[in-house]
């Protein structure tokens, strides 16, 4: 099964620059849909304990899981907007 989403990825890549040289993102969706239905079938398969969204972080952060991600945007999004407000004003104030 690896052996065939490599295969539509590789296709996938090239579509993907045709269709975004063409700003034709409809045209690419199909294909996009196939290499993520592919790829939640290989973690619903190889990593059959896991939650899904858990399973395709794991591959690429092993031991993180969705809801330390969570916590993690949670808290950055509490620092961060004050911060974006007061940027925003600063910015608007300035002639």
């Amino acid at each position: 099964m690896t052996h065939i989403l490599l295969f539509v990825t590789i296709s996938a890549y090239g579509e993907w620059t045709r269709a975004r040289e063409a700003d034709d993102f409809d045209g690419f969706a199909p294909t996009l849909r196939e290499v993520f239905d592919l790829q939640k079938e290989i973690y619903s398969v190889s990593k059959p304990d896991m939650e899904l969204y858990d399973a395709a972080i794991d591959s690429y952060d092993p031991k993180m899981r969705a809801d330390r991600i969570s916590d993690i945007f949670d808290e950055v999004k509490k620092e961060l907007t004050p911060l974006i407000k007061d940027i925003a004003a600063k910015v608007t104030s300035k002639p």
